[in-house]
Formats: C-alpha cells, sequence, structure tokens
C-alpha cells in the first residue's frame, strides 16, 4: 500500500490541498459572484423557447403617464382597466400595482370591483428588511392577496422567488408569491394537471445550492428556470386596453398582470436572462418578472417543462473533488513519459479538453433543469494542474537534487557548486570538505582555494568564451597547506531552479609528482643515452634503425648520430657476413635477449670490424613486439690481441717441443745402456 500511494504521492498531495482551497473559499463566498456569472451565461447560451401566450402583460409605460398627466393612476382609470380586461373573461388578473390607500375619483367603484371579481389577486408587500406595504383590504378579506416581494442576490439580480411568506399581519393567513398565486388561479380552470407535484412537492431552494453560499432562505423559495424568448411575453400598454385598442380577445382564458413598466418608476430588478457576458447592462420590470414565475409554475404542471435542480451539498464537494482528481491524474502520467516541452504541451492541451469537458457537461445538465457548480470544479481542475505540474517540478529538483548528492558524494572528484552572483560556495560534496572545508566549505568565497585568486577570474572568462571549462591545470590552496594541483572543468548549471556553477577538481597532485619524476628520468635516460661510451641503438623489427647515439655513429666511422641516419636506414647494411641478419632472428626468436653477441661489420669506409652487441626486444602489454634495443662495443682490438697471443701461443708451443726433444735426447745419451749400444757401434766401426 505504501508503494502504491508512494507512486501517486503528487496526487495525494495535491488534491487535498486544492479541494481544501477550493471548498474553504467557496465557504467564504469567494466563488459565488462568478459562479451566479456563469450560471447566468447558461442562459444566454441556451435555445430560444417559444414565448408563452397563456401570460399577458398589460404595462403602464411612460406614455401612459405622460398621456394620462398624473402618477400614481387614479383609482377610477385603474377600475376602468380592470373593467375592460374582465370583460374578456380571463382565468386571472394579477395587479402588481400597491392600491391600499385611495387615489383620486373612483375609490368606492374600485372597492366594488374587487368585491365581486373572485379571480383578481391583489399585492403587499412583506417585510423583509424593507418597509410593508399592506394590501387592498377588501381584498385581504377576500384571501385575493399576494406577495410583491422578489428574493435579491448580493449582486442586485433575481434568480429565485418567494412561492410564500409571512403575511403583514401576524393573525393573517401566510401569503403567497403574486406568480405562483396567479399560476394557481389560472390552474383552476385546468380539467387534469399533467404534472401536480411540481406544486405539490415542489423543489424548495436551500441556502447552499449550486453557486449559493450561506443565502437567505427564509420562506418557501425556488430557483426560476427563466423562458428566454425573442418575442416575451405579449405586452399591451394601459391606454390602449382603455381605448380598446387590442384584440377582443386579447385576455380571454389568459393570466393577465397588471404593472408599472415606466422605467422612472424604478420598479425594475435584473435577472439572468439580462445577465452575461459582454451583454450590455439591462433590467426587468417588476411585473415581468412575475411574469416569469407564474411561466416558471404553468409550464412545469402543464409541460414538464424543467425545474431548476441541485445536488445536495456532498455531491457537489464529490463534484469537485473528482475534477481535482482528473487534473492532477493527467498531468501526474504525464510525468514520466513526456519532455519538457512536450510535458507543457499537454499538460495545457489537457487541461484545456477537461475544462471544455466540465463546461461541456454543465451547459448539458443545465438543458436538463440541473445547475452543477461551475467555478469550484473548474478552478480545483486548473489548480491541481498546477499544483501538481509544481510537484512534478519540485519532485524533479528533489530527485535531480539526490542524484547530484548521490553522484557527487561517490565520485573521486571535489564537487563545488557555486552562486555566479556572490562568488561564493553553495554546495561541497565531502571531498571538497575534506580538502578545502578547514571550518566548513559553504558560504566561502570560491577565490579563496585557489593558489592565485586570480585563476578564478581566468575560469569565469573561459567559461564566457567557451560556454565550459575543461583540462585546465592549476594549483590551488589545501587546508592542510599541503601542496596540491588540481585539473579544473566547470559549467553552468540550475540548482534549485536557481542559475549556478558546477566545478568540479581532480587532484593531480601524484600524476604531476609522476610527470615530474618521469621528465627527470627521461632527462637522466637521454643523458646516458647521448654520452654513453657504448653505442646505444633502436631498431624496428624489420632492423630498420630509430634511434642510435653519437657513439654508435662513432663506432661504425660516422662523426655524429644524425650524419649516419641520414646514410645508413637498416643495420643489415652494417653486417660483413650474409647470415648475420639470419643468425640475429634466431637469437632474437629463442629467448627475449641476447648478450655478448659477436659479429663483423663495416664502417663506413667499408672496413671490417668486430662488435660485440647485447639486444633485447621491447615489447607492449599485448605481447606485440614493438623494437629492439641494444648495446654494441668495437671489439676490434680485443679481436686482434686475442689473434696476436693465439699465434704466440703457437710459437711458443713449438719452441717447448724442440727443448724437450733436446732434453729427452741428452737424457737418454747418459744411459748405460745408450753408452753401451755406442761402444759396440764403434767397435762394430771399420777402423779408418
Amino acid at each position: 500500500m505504501w508503494s502504491a500511494i508512494k507512486s501517486w504521492r503528487g496526487v495525494f498531495w495535491v488534491v487535498p490541498v486544492v479541494l481544501i482551497l477550493v471548498l474553504g473559499g467557496r465557504s467564504l463566498q469567494w466563488w459565488q459572484g462568478a459562479e451566479w456569472s456563469f450560471y447566468d451565461q447558461l442562459y444566454q447560451l441556451r435555445a430560444e423557447e417559444p414565448s408563452d401566450r397563456r401570460i399577458v402583460i398589460v404595462g403602464i409605460d411612460e406614455s401612459d403617464i405622460q398621456e394620462l398627466g398624473t402618477y400614481p393612476v387614479p383609482d377610477a382609470v385603474l377600475v376602468e382597466l380592470l373593467g375592460k380586461i374582465e370583460a374578456q373573461r380571463p382565468r386571472v388578473i394579477g395587479l402588481d400595482i400597491v392600491r391600499d390607500l385611495p387615489v383620486g375619483q373612483g375609490h368606492e367603484a374600485l372597492q366594488k370591483f374587487y368585491e365581486s371579481t373572485p379571480n383578481l389577486v391583489g399585492i403587499a408587500q412583506v417585510a423583509l428588511g424593507n418597509q410593508a406595504i399592506a394590501p387592498p383590504p377588501v381584498l385581504a378579506e377576500q384571501g385575493q392577496v399576494a406577495a410583491a416581494n422578489l428574493p435579491i442576490d448580493g449582486d442586485g439580480t433575481v434568480r429565485r422567488a418567494f412561492m410564500g411568506l409571512p403575511p403583514v399581519d401576524p393573525q393573517a393567513k401566510p401569503l403567497l408569491g403574486l406568480g405562483l398565486f396567479t399560476a394557481l388561479k389560472y390552474l383552476e380552470s385546468e380539467p387534469k394537471l399533467a404534472f401536480p407535484e411540481v406544486i405539490e412537492k415542489p423543489n424548495l431552494f436551500g441556502g447552499n445550492d449550486g453557486g449559493y453560499v450561506g443565502a437567505d432562505a427564509g420562506g418557501d423559495q425556488v430557483l426560476v428556470n427563466f423562458r428566454r424568448s425573442a418575442q416575451g411575453f405579449t405586452t399591451v400598454p394601459m391606454m390602449a386596453v382603455l381605448k380598446s385598442q387590442v384584440a377582443s380577445d386579447l385576455f380571454r382564458d389568459r393570466l393577465v398582470l397588471v404593472g408599472i413598466t415606466a422605467v422612472s418608476k424604478q420598479d425594475f430588478k435584473p435577472i439572468s436572462l439580462d445577465r452575461g457576458w459582454g451583454k450590455p447592462f439591462s433590467q426587468t420590470a417588476g411585473v415581468e418578472i412575475h411574469a416569469q414565475i407564474a411561466s416558471h409554475f404553468l409550464s412545469a404542471v402543464l409541460e414538464g417543462r424543467h425545474t431548476i435542480n441541485t445536488w445536495a451539498e456532498y455531491q457537489e464537494w464529490l463534484w469537485t473533488a473528482g475534477w481535482a482528481i482528473a487534473g492532477a491524474v493527467w498531468l501526474w502520467n504525464l510525468r514520466l513519459n513526456a519532455s519538457a516541452l512536450w510535458f507543457t504541451a499537454l499538460a495545457v492541451a489537457g487541461l484545456a479538453l477537461l475544462a471544455a469537458l466540465l463546461l461541456g457537461v454543465c451547459f448539458l445538465a443545465f438543458g436538463q433543469g440541473w445547475w452543477l457548480p461551475a467555478v469550484p470544479p473548474l478552478l480545483a481542475l486548473g489548480l491541481s494542474g498546477l499544483g501538481t505540474a509544481g510537484y512534478i517540478y519540485v519532485d524533479k529538483l528533489r530527485e535531480n537534487e539526490q542524484r547530484f548528492r548521490s553522484i557527487a558524494e561517490t565520485t573521486p572528484v571535489a564537487i563545488l557548486a557555486i552562486n555566479p552572483q556572490k562568488e561564493a560556495i553553495v554546495y561541497a560534496n565531502s571531498l571538497a570538505e575534506a580538502l578545502f572545508g578547514n571550518s566548513g566549505c559553504v558560504g566561502q568565497p570560491i577565490a579563496k582555494i585557489f593558489h592565485h585568486p586570480e585563476h578564478w577570474q581566468e575560469l569565469l572568462q573561459a567559461l564566457h568564451l567557451d560556454g565550459v571549462v575543461s583540462g585546465y591545470e592549476l594549483p590551488c590552496r589545501r587546508s592542510d597547506f599541503a601542496p596540491m594541483w588540481a585539473i579544473a572543468a566547470m559549467r553552468s548549471f540550475h540548482r534549485d531552479g536557481k542559475p549556478a556553477l558546477l566545478l568540479a577538481l581532480s587532484d593531480i597532485t601524484a600524476l604531476k609528482q609522476t610527470e615530474e619524476a618521469l621528465r627527470q628520468a627521461e632527462a637522466s635516460y637521454r643523458s646516458i643515452f647521448e654520452n654513453a661510451i657504448e653505442g646505444i641503438f633502436q631498431a624496428y623489427p624489420d632492423n630498420s634503425l630509430l634511434r642510435i647515439n653519437d657513439s654508435f655513429a662513432q663506432i661504425f666511422g660516422y662523426a655524429s648520430a644524425a650524419e649516419m641516419l641520414g646514410r645508413v636506414s637498416n643495420r643489415s647494411r652494417l653486417y660483413a657476413d650474409a647470415d648475420t641478419q639470419t643468425e640475429f632472428y634466431q637469437l632474437m626468436a629463442d629467448k627475449p635477449e641476447i648478450v655478448g653477441w659477436e659479429y663483423r661489420a663495416y664502417k663506413r669506409d667499408r672496413s671490417v670490424i668486430w662488435v660485440r652487441e647485447s639486444t633485447r626486444a621491447v615489447r607492449n602489454p599485448s605481447g606485440e613486439l614493438l623494437y629492439y634495443e641494444g648495446m654494441v662495443e668495437d671489439i676490434s682490438q680485443r679481436r686482434r690481441q686475442e689473434e696476436e697471443l693465439r699465434q704466440q701461443m703457437a710459437e711458443l708451443q713449438v719452441e717447448i717441443d724442440e727443448s724437450r726433444r733436446a732434453k729427452q735426447v741428452a737424457e737418454i745419451t747418459e744411459t748405460d745402456f745408450f753408452k753401451q749400444l755406442q761402444a759396440e757401434a764403434d767397435a762394430l766401426r771399420p777402423d779408418t
């Protein structure tokens, strides 16, 4: 389980935070205005409907007042107007005009009309934070009074309607709203109600329905489903009715509302149909608002037209949470399979598509009578996307930092991160701390670690020119004052989202010391090579000369090594005997070196000398022969001395042999036997 949580850690971190912000902001009414605005815009996007021909409005407009020459409308004029309307036998007449006191002539006639007209409904203004206005007494006694109050939202817009309100008189019965009362009067003449449950079990408004938060839900309220119609309600001016300039059946079997439509009388309020993005400011007359409310109920009861429904609050929370999760999951899934550019493009495109889907669902749902919250889930979607992107970015930084530290701590190189503005160390791995951090590297000026501070400026200049520094050798200052040479590499990078410089210093002190030792050895070898009494040579495997010293050249009668190399390219030209080269290869094939091999060779003047050679084969690690290296010496004099000694020894041997023979003869002649023989010989010799 922990591995699953870890693999989705971005979602588990971001979504709860986003929901706390969005739902917390909703509870504080931060998004209420935007939600109202979107709700109003849905009306502008909705398809137009045919006008409700069951309702007719008789409006008292500016021209009526001017022609009448007085305002309020006198009782005599009002009773005449109502009489002409009633003559056409409407189902109900709603009088949206306050008339609690007599106005001018004809008050008694108006009272009688009230008494004789059971389908007439007057109004009262219930005190809801404003001044109460009593209804006409006669109508109140007959129970023909409705409330003219309209619930107004914080932005001054009417989106709801009262179904019922407490009466002005505490002893009286509760008052229905004018729209509902007139609609019920109209429905009394209907033989059968197709959808009576709309009124019997209305979808009453709660204070947190839809985009509302903590709204006053006092009384029985409903959200009004306004009818968006290009023609609007049939409206005729008062004077046209008084002058009988309207059709004789215009009001027949209709719901007729009489009210003020003159702008100067300020009985106007904006409704959702007046609001819209880019739509000029407009307002709707109070009498038309009541007509909309009446139409809302009539259409719902008779035609099944949708009322405005909302979800329970927990469902709205789940709806918002779902979009927050969708945005977070979309971006979280992108993090492993996309480059930074593609991640940005796909993230924006995905969030845009999800936002379009969200708005589309809200629009389609509104067409079916459901007001789904749009602003909180839209904010949750966007914030979860941004939050997840931010988390991924921080997570990448954290992973990169961990990877950077892991590499930096395990590499045998001193790693330093530097703030380019302050030229101070902001990170040092353990090796760098060991080399330079007597009291800690972090925070120290970077120039302090170099033996010569100007080397830091040289590094910066090289970085500026080439964009990267590599292979730059320079002396450094260790914390223990031991000498140190380092090879520097530097480049720009971002650490924690900020520009920085990455400096790597490889300790090459031992290499420098080895190079110095090799240099000295090379110099010593060269001195020995050049100044040796013996002749030293190096020759390729084919016996062509690679390198010789002057002594070698002088052995063969040349003044210098350069002269000899210019004239003799191969050692085989020096051999005086044809089989010498073959003998050399045979000797070298049997063993890695030969010692004291002697052969005859030509000098420059073609005279023959004897040389003594010791040679070894030089091979690479894989055993491949690179060249021969050896020493030669002229042994001609020794060979001559040996020959002379040999001759002397031969001559001495002859002398020794002759002396030995004389001694032997003398010894023989001295013996008695020899003397006896000699006497016998003498005796035998004839006398001379």
